[in-house]
């Protein structure tokens, strides 16, 4: 069995299997006594409508990953669009690109997010989208700097100097490191986001619906902490465990790194 291979992947696995739980086991209707407290069979415990609280949060956790994932993906075109677009044309345009992300990153993520859904607030993804504008000045920063190292090694420097079309230098060298790049800081981007989303759903963004997000689901929750607390702590327990399998996940990629 190799060991390595295990440790890097078990927290994906873990998020995963909770996730995939989430989805398939979902309850439709109620099937225990309304604010049932936890039990051995009901580990998190009965909401207002008696449905197993514990399932909702995995439910509301999968909805919130979704989101993330979205966003990191727009997020991931954009960077990776612009940087491009920096690093191969006139001057003055990269001067302007990065003097818009560097305003950008200038100002509070949460203050970013909040404006961004305000004002996405009728399309129906503004969560996702308010995120992309979040992560997207970061990933650029990576990926430029990734493309500016790149520029100087000497195998690009004679593949220019031979005239390989630039295609080809892109699928080649320019997309592997890009797509390493983005590997790297993956895990901690997602953690962030995670975060970010369940404080703007916790605040009233996006849609309504408790279980459409984990951050909804404890906001929901503030109503009963007095008489039914697992209301609260539920959620915020899965939501907890899922940036705590992140945070592993990032660490091990770290050690896997250091020499």
């Amino acid at each position: 069995m190799n060991w390595q291979g295990s440790r890097r992947w078990w927290p994906w696995t873990a998020l995963g299997l909770l996730s995939l739980f989430g989805l398939v086991s979902v309850p439709a209707y109620p099937v225990h006594q309304p604010l049932a407290p936890p039990s051995l069979t009901l580990l998190g415990g009965a909401d207002l409508l008696g449905r197993d609280l514990f399932i909702l949060a995995l439910g509301a956790l999968r909805r919130t990953l979704t989101d993330v994932l979205i966003a990191f993906g727009i997020a991931s075109v954009l960077a990776v669009g612009s940087a491009t677009l920096a690093s191969t044309h006139w001057a003055s345009t990269r001067h302007l690109s990065r003097s818009a992300i560097g305003g950008i990153t200038a100002i509070p993520p949460l203050l970013v997010a909040l404006l961004a859904a305000r004002l996405l607030a009728e399309t129906g993804m503004e969560i996702s989208l308010a995120l992309a504008l979040v992560s997207w000045p970061r990933l650029f920063k990576l990926i430029d700097a990734e493309v500016q190292s790149l520029r100087v090694e000497p195998y690009w420097l004679v593949t220019t100097a031979l005239g390989l079309p630039w295609r080809a230098r892109i699928s080649r060298y320019l997309t592997p490191a890009v797509l390493r790049a983005l590997g790297r800081i993956f895990p901690m981007e997602l953690m962030e986001l995670i975060a970010l989303h369940a404080t703007l759903a916790f605040l009233g963004a996006g849609a309504l619906s408790p279980e459409s997000s984990i951050g909804r689901l404890i906001a929901s929750g503030r109503a009963f902490l007095s008489y039914a607390p697992w209301m609260f702590w539920t959620p915020v327990l899965i939501l907890s465990l899922a940036l705590t399998l992140l945070l592993a996940a990032a660490s091990t990629q770290a050690n896997e790194r250091t020499p």
